[in-house]
């Protein structure tokens, strides 16, 4: 499909993302989608714009999935939960009944 507006979709929430810091990982094959975020300070990488950077991306997302998997197990481990504001411990499960 053509003309759907896809691309200027992509677009709103990329640049929305990025104005709430939040980190981003981007592949813009036809490099046309993107073009105005290149070199953003939130992005984790640049614009991958090939089948070669796109793999670089995905091995990118698996180091940070395992980096947070780790630090989970860390924290369920010692009975301590994180959120951004605070440190608290795991609720308690209700017994059912």
């Amino acid at each position: 499909m053509t003309g759907s507006g896809k691309s200027s979709l992509l677009r709103v929430i990329g640049a929305a993302a990025l104005q709430d810091d939040l980190a981003l990982l981007l592949c813009d094959l036809h490099d046309n989608t993107f073009p105005m975020l290149a070199g953003y300070h939130s992005l984790l990488a640049p614009i991958a714009h090939s089948a070669l950077e796109y793999i670089g991306v995905m091995q990118l997302i698996r180091e940070l999935i395992e980096q947070r998997r780790a630090q989970y197990q860390t924290l369920h481990a010692r009975g301590v939960y994180r959120t951004r504001s605070t440190n608290t411990t795991p609720p308690s499960n209700p017994t059912r009944s």
